[in-house]
């Protein structure tokens, strides 16, 4: 279950941001912040593909990241945005994690779950409870500490939670991606 967390947290993130690459032609008309992070983030990035100690970026050219700033600060017709490198924050995903994740491109995680009735009348804490109960079965079990066995109807509660959170991550940013698109497209005139 872990790893559906982790995978579509990441997953999302830079379908979003491909979308936007798709979408919007101009560099410039990007986010402000999403500017400044794929910057910064892209920088980082090398840095770790340089070190060599995470195999996780092993498939990614360093000189691809470092034309992909080029044409993007230049605002070439066909940037890219470095998406692998809005991911660096990813591991032991727990919800507030998963929202630094999405506030790189300047989605608020917390109060977006609000606006659905079933993320609206109880403390953070207990909302995401479910989400960090899996993070933290799962470092215990990767560190080798004995964890007991959920039964059967314990997973499924689990697997509902995660199948609801990430039906309204789904929505939140698709919500966001839309304004952005159509905002662009009314500034631009171009569909």
């Amino acid at each position: 279950i872990y790893g559906t967390i982790e995978f579509y947290s990441e997953a999302f993130l830079k379908k979003y941001l491909e979308m936007l690459n798709l979408h919007i032609n101009e560099y410039d008309w990007l986010k402000y912040l999403i500017k400044t992070k794929n910057l910064n983030n892209s920088i980082s990035l090398i840095q770790k593909i340089i070190e060599g100690k995470h195999s996780k970026y092993n498939h990614i050219d360093k000189i691809k990241i470092i034309e992909n700033l080029y044409n993007s600060i230049n605002n070439k017709k066909f940037y890219e945005i470095n998406k692998d490198s809005f991911t660096l924050l990813s591991g032991n995903l727990k919800h507030k994690k998963i929202c630094d994740l999405f506030n790189q491109i300047g989605i608020n995680l917390e109060k977006e779950f609000t606006k659905f009735s079933e993320f609206s009348n109880t403390t953070s804490e207990v909302k995401y409870q479910k989400i960090d109960e899996i993070v933290e079965r799962r470092n215990e079990i990767a560190h080798g500490a004995f964890v007991e066995l959920l039964d059967t109807s314990e997973i499924k509660q689990y697997i509902d939670f995660v199948y609801l959170y990430f039906s309204k991550l789904f929505i939140i940013i698709f919500s966001d991606l839309k304004q952005q698109i159509l905002s662009y497209q009314a500034q631009t005139g171009i569909k």
